[in-house]
């Protein structure tokens, strides 16, 4: 796809898909997860595709080559925006793989690339200078000065911020930077561990601990969603279903709105689609009620209720 080319879809998709106030972007690793996401009022879908040579050995956790594009005219068929978060292995092997996919989301039409490797925003900002870049940040590099730097080198238009956050930091941050910014609002903790690539793809990575990520996983690995002063988190684990350290920003989200935040996420890794369409539903309910400017904005017992009965399913299951 020629640069004239992705210039002309770009204008194209932004007519059709115009981001809202506050965008509800929706993590999936399958198809019919982001069917579901969509149906139920997600905004944006983040297509999540771990790049190795084994990232075919769980087809139902990531996406790949083969089922990108469809993933992204059909999210486009249904005026949803589509990006593509790749994540690198080592290796020159998975650097070839890297190019590939990316190369492959512009010329699917994605509407941008969520991306960690410096590397890789080199190689996307050189060839596909018109593609939006969104930056998956470490709580390391969370700063003003990071952004910034980003922003200048690589054209960065948004900030994909760690997951455990102060709300301070998430006021700081706001002030002090021109990018938009996405906040995680929802979803598992248990298998990612912040800012440390590596350790997190071990972790995805091997089957065995996936499924027992609770039995095995260091306790490292269930932060409780607060900094180390014991500041309130901007995505506080309010609900925390059969004992899961899951975040939930729901209670916070008139905050939230009020910090100028540009999208809030929910993190659909090895989700099915039911899980997709409960939480994504009760989502859309409260970011519609909250940005509506409704005064006495709280929690709808119904809310909570439909957030748990994924978990309830999977306990019978």
């Amino acid at each position: 796809m020629t640069k004239a080319q992705v210039k002309t879809f770009a204008a194209k998709v932004t007519n059709t898909c115009a981001s809202p106030a506050i965008e509800l972007v929706y993590a999936a690793t399958s198809l019919t997860s982001m069917r579901a996401a969509i149906d139920s009022g997600a905004d944006c879908i983040q297509l999540n595709c771990l790049a190795s040579e084994g990232n075919n050995s769980h087809p139902d956790l990531n996406f790949t080559i083969g089922n990108i594009s469809k993933a992204i005219r059909h999210a486009h068929n249904h005026a949803c925006r589509a990006v593509l978060a790749l994540e690198s292995g080592s290796g020159a092997a998975n650097w070839m793989q890297c190019r590939k996919l990316v190369d492959q989301a512009v010329e699917s039409g994605a509407d941008a690339l969520v991306l960690c490797d410096p590397a890789l925003m080199l190689y996307a900002s050189s060839k596909y200078p018109a593609l939006d870049i969104h930056l998956s940040l470490a709580d390391a590099m969370l700063s003003p000065d990071a952004v910034d730097f980003y922003a200048k080198h690589f054209g960065i238009r948004r900030i994909v911020l760690p997951r455990v956050l102060s709300m301070p930091k998430l006021q700081e941050i706001t002030r002090n930077t021109g990018v938009e910014l996405e906040i995680f609002g929802f979803g598992s903790m248990c298998m990612f561990v912040s800012g440390r690539t590596a350790h997190s793809y071990h972790f995805r990575s091997n089957q065995n601990l996936l499924l027992n990520a609770k039995a095995v996983a260091p306790a490292e690995l269930f932060m409780d969603g607060r900094c180390s002063q014991g500041q309130e988190a901007a995505n506080d684990h309010y609900y925390s279903a059969d004992g899961a350290r899951d975040l939930n920003a729901l209670r916070l989200l008139p905050q939230l709105v009020q910090t100028g935040i540009h999208a809030i996420r929910i993190e659909g890794y090895g989700r099915d689609s039911y899980y997709a369409a409960q939480v994504t539903k009760v989502w859309r309910e409260a970011l519609d009620e909250c940005l509506a400017g409704s005064e006495d904005f709280s929690l709808k017992p119904a809310w909570i209720a439909d957030l748990g009965k994924p978990y309830k399913v999977r306990r019978a299951s």
